[in-house]
């Protein structure tokens, strides 16, 4: 009964429990129950404001407070949702848990209250195995400020979210972002939670804010928790990257990790900081999580400071930087910088001993040619009051252009200016000294300095080169700004030494006050030039004023020359006066020559006041323009006045006359404009112009030129205005009307012959920073021309109905050109150029879209740019698309030209089919091509882009049985496969040319312009060729089993393998060997074999390669009647220096081997007449003796001519023979060896170069006059 009682017991408490529990779980009273019991039992620790939802699915907690002894945290929502059934799985399932509204309060604590706690050891790690699966599928935070106990904040989280999931051994964190206002990261990855917690985690971060420039990058966390491996990388907007471990992580932690960087713009990451470029960086870092130290290697460049090498041993912490050592290097010259270092405690302080050596200033400022060597000490801060700094230099000495100096002293630097009270510069050279006493420049609230300097022998030299020279003398000055009014004064006091070899002397003062001047004298004398100054600038003026020089090269550089200049200000600020005359001789002013100036100037401001004045120039160069003389004459008043000018040179004259009146501003009229120029004609004003020069506007209206030159009627119109106001605007008109385009020719300006009317109107606006709105609208309805083809020669081109029209508006350029061309044909330009107009942009990267059409436009006049080497027929239609930028365009589309083709009259072919596509990209264009010549085709495929030389087109060469070459002399058939690079320094071809059949006929060389056969040219000159466009060659020609040479008495077949290059300062040459096949050689009528015939070329000029040949004639028995034999001549050398050699088998001599070969016989069966041909053969051959045998002849005929005419080819050779009866009488005799045809010649000198013959045979007769002459 007990046992049942305790049983039942335990049941109603379990049941109990479980109905108070699903009661406080199950229901929303459940939760205010505990909500209140909660405030009632923690109400000094934690209460809770209000609740909703269930603790069993979701609930809401609002204005939650808990307080602890050292803080005060504020939530004010916390919203939980979970699966608490999922328990029954082993898994807790949190779908959410979000904290909103975060406010931790750090509270004030007293020291005496705090307690000493006894240092623990390090954390030590265990395997964490939960008995459950734990699923957090998002967690976050929004809105958490840390703040100290004086209420300051002091850390501030944005949102935090991550998701992740613990599997027994295993964490996985899925995805994890927190934002702080100038920081941010995101990570995911996995923990291993055994042993000895492994990290694999990868993330992002960004920064900004801090100094910095929004910046951003990657990390990653691996290994084992106590002694991670970390990596962290800077990716935007520098290249950084930071590896290393940690250390002892869980107990003493501490780190290394070594630093790179490469092209570390600190410009473009750090606020404020000028643009310093590090290359390279490299750091060996360590420390712990409070300090660190490593030494640093960089190497960079500052501004056009380049080549500067860093290094520094570097110790710091999160509130400064000590640097153990500082050394910075460029070239010779050195910064070591000892106690230095730099802190942020407060904003930001330095203190540093710096000392510099052969420092070279020019790598800031250029024109500084010179080093600095220098000890000081520095110390600054900058502060929320600004910035306090003092620069104590010990020692500080330099050259400057090769001038010694030193300076020693101190300076102080404040953000509202820089000042010394002891500065002493040395001129060390000549032993000088300044002493800056009482100096600073300011520039606070208003732009002040002021100085007093001592000067004894001072040489200035080292701060202008030119101002060489030892000067003494006291200089005090002040000056101020009060609201853009000056006040202030200068005194010099015994200023006397030397200036550029230059006596100097001088003293005086000026003092502006305000509005006002005075001085009571201030001269200033330097060799023979003098400035002098007197009197007042106030309400009454009278001031006076010098300056003349005797040589104007004392004063300054690049003027030369006498000059007297002498005025006088006076009257009242009202009411001015203005007195100057002037007159000089052989001035060379900047871009100005003038051999006589003289000339004065009287002015007036009263109402009535005269204005009168003249400049004469006599010989002078104004703007690059020659005169002879020039003056402007002004006259009037200052209401109304009006300026004559005239001024002449060789190249014209220019006059016009202004004229008008000052009233708020000046208003006039231009008239009476002439311009009469050699280069660009004569042109005369039509009407008078409106001219004004206000203060807010200037402008003229209808000026309008007209052509006096003959038959030309064309005018010029313009009408312009700047309008200055806040932001100044612009508008211009032009009009061009029936300009006589015949008057470019007559200009002088390269124009070829040229007729036509040209229209043109243009209307545009804008302001300072480009063209805002343009209309421009031009037509030609005809043009003739002549383009001329080669030196002296021409070919017509003729245009009609050509217009013009184009429309920028919106920094947007719509373009319309046509015109049509010869017989018909048409040409259509329509496009689009985006963002163009304004001043600041450059055209080249304007974007343009449009289309080239042409319709049967014929190409004939192309040949004024090609000369007679490519002439052009036929006509194209195509559609060419435009893309692309003005600087780099892109065409694309499809050419073929029809009804003709190009010919190439210097290689005797047409080219037809031929066709053109373009392609164009980014780079450039792709270019497709062919073309036929003869029953073959040749291809090209390349591409043009913009390369180092400029624009380069590089363009592959394929071909079958491409007839290249068709003249009486050559033929070609090649196969090409080469490649053709041009720009504009150079072209070359490289590649292998195989001659697939060809014809070497040389005897008949054709020429473009044949000379009339009567024609004798005596003394010819030489042509010099000038050297043009260079082009370099060098192509592997393989000759193929048709090529034969018929020509000079030889006829056969070549093979073999040639190299041929041309460089502009070479001569053709050519590396490989020729081989004669099948070949024979006619000699005087004979017909030898070639036994052996090599051509050798061996990196010469191609037209004088070597040569082994042997020719032969091998008789049988049979054909001899007797013993067989072989009878020829080897042929060895250079074709420039042939040697003959005869030889026999069996042996022979060589009269006997030369009868044999050329009359068939032995020499002493030979006839008179058969004599005369061994003879001539003979000296042909050059061999030894053949004069002997020529000299008995000659004395055996009484002859005194004897030669051999004609050609071996054309089978016309004569042996001739002649005899002189008297010096005016000649009868000749001539047979030719081939038709056995003889004829005499009667020849009769008529003096003054004319000369009758006549010649007589069995078949005809014939006279001739001849007429020779020399050239």
């Amino acid at each position: 009964m007990k046992k049942t009682t305790i049983v039942s017991f335990v049941l109603i408490l379990f049941l109990t429990l479980f109905l108070v529990t699903s009661f406080l779980v199950v229901t929303r009273t459940g939760l205010v129950v505990l909500k209140n019991g909660a405030n009632s039992f923690l109400g000094n620790v934690v209460s809770i404001g209000s609740v909703e939802g269930r603790l069993g699915d979701h609930f809401l907690l609002g204005d939650v407070h808990i307080s602890t002894s050292a803080t005060d945290i504020e939530i004010g929502r916390f919203e939980w949702d979970w699966h608490p059934f999922a328990l029954f799985k082993r898994t807790l399932d949190i779908t959410s848990c979000k904290t909103v509204n975060v406010s931790v309060q750090l509270k004030a604590t007293d020291v005496e209250d705090q307690q000493d706690y006894e240092v623990k050891p390090g954390l030590s790690l265990s395997a964490s195995l939960l008995p459950f699966i734990l699923k957090l599928n998002d967690l976050s935070l929004e809105d958490i400020k840390l703040k100290g106990a004086d209420g300051e904040l002091l850390f501030e989280l944005f949102s935090l979210h991550t998701s992740m999931q613990i599997h027994r051994d295993l964490l996985v964190v899925e995805s994890f972002a927190a934002e702080a206002p100038d920081l941010g990261l995101t990570f995911h990855g996995n923990v291993e939670t055994f042993k000895d917690w492994d990290l694999d985690l990868l993330g992002t971060w960004h920064l900004k804010g801090y100094g910095f420039h929004p910046s951003k990058g990657t990390f990653t966390f691996t290994g084992p928790l106590a002694n991670p491996g970390v990596t962290v990388t800077l990716v935007d907007p520098a290249d950084i990257r930071v590896k290393g471990v940690i250390h002892n992580l869980l107990e003493s932690p501490t780190w290394t990790a070594d630093l790179d960087a490469k092209n570390v713009n600190l410009y473009t990451w750090i606020y404020h900081c000028p643009e310093i470029i590090l290359e390279s960086v490299h750091g060996d870092m360590s420390g712990d999580f409070g300090h660190y130290r490593g030494l640093v290697l960089a190497e960079g460049k500052w501004g056009v400071a380049d080549n500067l090498h860093l290094r520094s041993n570097i110790d710091g912490n999160g509130l400064g930087i000590i640097f153990n050592s500082l050394r910075i290097d460029r070239d010779k010259g050195s910064a070591v910088a000892t106690n230095a270092s730099i802190s942020w405690a407060k904003l930001f302080s330095w203190e540093a001993d710096l000392e510099v050596n052969d420092f070279a200033p020019a790598m800031f400022v250029p024109d500084f040619d010179g080093t600095v060597s220098s000890r000081f000490h520095s110390v600054g801060d900058v502060t929320e009051k600004g910035l306090e700094a003092s620069f104590d230099l010990e020692t500080m000495q330099g050259l400057f252009s090769g001038y010694a100096w030193s300076a020693t002293g101190k300076l102080g630097l404040t953000e509202n200016g820089i000042f010394s009270d002891d500065l002493k510069l040395h001129s060390e050279d000549v032993g000088g000294l300044a002493i800056v006493r009482n100096a600073g420049l300011f520039w606070e609230d208003k732009l002040s300095w002021k100085a007093n300097v001592d000067l004894d022998g001072f040489d200035p030299s080292f701060i202008n080169p030119e101002l060489s020279g030892k000067i003494s003398g006291n200089i005090i000055s002040e000056l101020q700004w009060l609201e853009s009014i000056p006040a202030g004064f200068l005194k010099i006091s015994d200023l006397s030494g030397t200036l550029k070899g230059h006596v100097l002397s001088g003293g005086g003062n000026i003092a502006i006050d305000g509005g006002a001047l005075s001085s009571t004298g201030l001269s200033i004398n330097l060799g023979r030039s003098q400035l002098l100054v007197s009197g007042v600038v106030e309400k009454e003026l009278g001031l006076q004023f010098a300056v003349t020089s005797a040589d104007l090269s004392e004063l300054g550089k690049d003027i030369f020359g006498e000059l007297d200049l002498r005025g006088h200000l006076g009257g009242t600020r009202e009411e001015p006066r203005f007195d100057l005359q002037f007159s000089g001789k052989n001035l060379i002013l900047s871009q100005a020559e003038m051999k006589g100036l003289s000339g004065h100037l009287k002015v007036s401001l009263a109402p009535d006041g005269v204005v009168e004045g003249q400049v004469n120039i006599d010989d002078g160069l104004l703007g690059g323009a020659d005169l002879t003389s020039a003056r402007f004459d002004l006259s009037g008043t200052r209401e109304e006045h009006s300026l004559k000018s005239k001024l002449t040179g060789p190249e014209g004259v220019l006059a016009f006359v202004l004229e008008g009146k000052y009233h708020e501003g000046w208003r006039g009229k231009l008239s009476e404009f002439v311009l009469k120029t050699t280069g660009f004609g004569s042109w005369r004003q039509v009407d008078d112009s409106p001219v004004d020069f206000l203060e807010k506007r200037l402008g003229v209206k209808q000026f309008c030129l007209q052509s006096t030159e003959a038959s030309a009627d064309g005018t010029l119109c313009l009408t312009g205005e700047v309008n200055r106001k806040d932001t100044p605007e612009w508008f211009l008109t032009a009009d061009l009307n029936a300009f006589q385009l015949k008057q470019l020719s007559r200009m002088d300006l390269g124009f070829p012959p040229i007729t036509g009317r040209l229209d043109v109107n243009l209307e545009a606006a804008g302001d300072l920073n480009g063209v805002r709105l343009a209309a421009v609208t031009a037509s030609l309805p005809q043009l003739n021309t002549l383009l001329e083809v080669a030196e002296g020669d021409y070919v017509t081109f003729q245009l009609s109905d050509s217009s013009l029209t184009a429309d920028l508006e919106n920094e947007q350029l719509g373009l319309n050109l046509f015109f049509r061309a010869e017989k018909g044909g048409t040409l259509r330009l329509s496009g689009q150029v985006a963002d163009i107009g304004r001043f600041d942009r450059p055209l080249s990267s304007s974007t343009i879209v449009g289309n080239l059409t042409l319709d049967k436009y014929y190409l004939n006049h192309l040949s004024a740019f090609t000369g007679y080497g490519v002439e052009t027929m036929g006509w194209v239609s195509s559609s060419l698309t435009l893309a692309g930028t003005l600087g780099k365009p892109q065409i694309y589309g499809e050419m073929a030209l029809q009804e003709g083709g190009l010919e190439l009259p210097y290689q005797g072919i047409t080219l037809d089919n031929v066709k053109l596509e373009v392609s164009g990209n980014d780079s450039g264009a792709v270019v497709r091509g062919s073309a036929r010549s003869g029953e073959g085709q040749i291809n090209v495929f390349g591409h043009i882009d913009d390369g180092e030389d400029g624009v380069e087109a590089v363009l592959k060469l394929e071909g079958q049985n491409f007839l290249l070459v068709d003249l009486p002399e050559y033929t070609f058939k090649v196969n090409p496969h080469a490649e053709l690079t041009l720009n504009r320094n150079k072209g070359q071809i490289h590649g292998k040319v195989t001659v697939v059949s060809g014809l070497i006929a040389p005897e008949e060389l054709s020429e473009a312009l044949k000379v009339s056969e009567d024609v004798v040219i005596i003394d010819e000159d030489k042509v010099h060729v000038s050297k043009g466009y260079p082009f370099y060659l060098d192509l592997d020609v393989a000759l193929g089993d048709k090529v034969k040479v018929d020509g000079y008495g030889l006829n056969g077949r070549l093979a073999g393998n040639l190299n041929v290059k041309i460089t502009p300062e070479e001569f053709i040459t050519g590396r490989g060997e020729l081989d004669l096949l099948d070949s024979t050689f006619s000699f005087y009528g004979r017909s030898l074999d070639i036994a052996r015939g090599r051509i050798l070329f061996t990196g010469g000029p191609i037209d004088n390669p070597g040569v082994d040949i042997r020719a032969q004639k091998v008789v049988t028995a049979e054909t001899a009647r007797d013993d067989a034999y072989t009878v020829g001549v080897d042929i060895n050398g250079l074709v420039q220096n042939l040697q003959y050699h005869l030889f026999s088998d069996p042996y022979m001599d060589d009269t006997d081997i030369l009868s044999q070969m050329v009359v068939g016989h032995s020499f002493a069966s030979s006839s008179e007449a058969e004599s005369s041909l061994l003879e001539a053969a003979a000296t042909t051959l050059g061999l030894a003796g053949s004069s002997k045998i020529m000299d008995g002849l000659e004395k055996l005929l009484f002859i005194d001519d004897l030669h051999l005419e004609g050609s071996t080819k054309a089978q016309d050779v004569s042996l001739v023979v002649g005899k002189r009866i008297t010096d005016d009488l000649y009868i000749g005799y001539d047979m030719n060896m081939f038709s056995q045809l003889g004829q005499f010649r009667v020849r009769y000198d008529l003096s003054r170069g004319f000369y009758v013959e006549t010649r007589s045979s069995s078949e005809s007769t014939g006279a001739d006059l001849i007429y020779s002459f020399e050239r």
